[in-house]
């Protein structure tokens, strides 16, 4: 063999051990950890009360993660309080070993930090994402005794659109808010709803507003039943259920479609698991892996389905995508958020 053919052969064998090494390394650091879980204890924060949605998630969850990472127990915490700033804070600053996790409110959680809301203690996109749990689409919707069947019947009114809202700096207020100044149509909200069932009746009623922004779930016997209307879904697709309804991103003009899709984006992260910054990325595999596990688990299908509880599982990498996505856009919606509250 030539000096220069051995030359050759010699750099590609190096050149393979090298990415051999590369790949083999690179695999190992991905590799769980799920020995260091056994006879470990997983707190799990609940950043609301006993009782809601947030706490029957979570709680119908940590059997499984007990299920699937062998020899763990998991308790769950409620740190309610501060519309569930205390304890995303709480989880935020807790010790990155893998033993502190949370069910918190994504969407809610990063309008409070775009706005820089007093009491923020967290920075979303340093957060260790774990998955999603699920992601109630978000629709506008309007009462069948008004005469609007979709935008452009709204634009056609030349008269602010009047919708209900639970109130100055809720999830629907400044949905609604950021959607309607896209679509260039006025809008007047109404707030002091104790809740979103008063803001839907007042809709059925046609109690002096036309409509709402709200959880699909919240309104879908109202849309069967005839009494409700959908325009718009804030979704990153058209639904199954709604084949004929637009998202919002559709609905907008071009110039305004990416504001539209910083809000889509928001309300993609209704119920998320994560866990404080710095969580070793092995532990990360293992807690991700095991709640992967557990929304396949014909069991807990079972249970969302009995329970009536929507399930949409997002593996943590995209939504890790998802949130700094949003937040490295969010300039575009904070002027108008922070006007709406003023």
């Amino acid at each position: 063999m030539k000096k220069k053919e051995i030359f050759n052969f010699s750099y590609l064998l190096i050149t393979v051990v090298l990415i051999f090494v590369l790949f083999s390394f690179s695999a190992f650091s991905q590799t769980e950890d799920f020995e260091f879980y056994k006879g470990k204890v997983i707190k799990f924060i609940v950043p609301y009360s006993v009782g809601g949605g947030f706490d029957v998630y979570t709680r119908a969850i940590a059997p499984y993660l007990e299920k699937y990472i062998p020899g763990v127990t998991v308790i769950v915490q409620n740190v309610p309080g501060g519309g569930s700033l205390i304890g995303t804070n709480t989880l935020y600053k807790a010790d990155p070993d893998g033993l502190t996790i949370g069910l918190i409110n994504g969407a809610g959680m990063a309008l409070n930090q775009i706005l820089g809301s007093e009491g923020v203690m967290f920075d979303l996109s340093k957060m260790v994402w774990l998955c999603r749990a699920s992601a109630d689409p978000r629709a506008m919707v309007v009462s069948t005794k008004t005469p609007f069947y979709t935008v452009e019947d709204m634009r056609k009114a030349n008269r602010e659109i009047v919708f209900a809202a639970t109130g100055v700096g809720s999830d629907d207020y400044y949905s609604a808010a950021v959607i309607f100044r896209a679509l260039g149509i006025p809008l007047r909200q109404v707030t002091g709803f104790p809740g979103s069932a008063e803001a839907n009746l007042a809709v059925v009623r046609g109690e002096g507003v036309d409509g709402t922004e709200i959880e699909l779930s919240s309104v879908s016997q109202f849309i069967e039943e005839g009494s409700m209307r959908p325009i718009i879904m804030i979704t990153r697709e058209r639904i199954g259920a709604l084949p004929n309804i637009p998202t919002a991103v559709e609905a907008v003009p071009q110039e305004n479609k990416n504001m539209v899709q910083v809000i889509t984006n928001i309300f993609e992260s209704n119920r998320v698991v994560c866990g404080p910054p710095g969580i070793p990325e092995e532990r990360v595999v293992a807690l991700r892996i095991a709640l992967e596990k557990t929304f396949k688990d014909p069991e807990f299908i079972a249970w969302g389905e009995s329970a009536k509880r929507p399930l949409d599982f997002l593996a943590g990498d995209k939504m890790d995508e998802l949130i700094k996505e949003a937040l490295k856009n969010a300039e575009i919606i904070k002027p108008i958020l922070k006007e709406v509250t003023k």
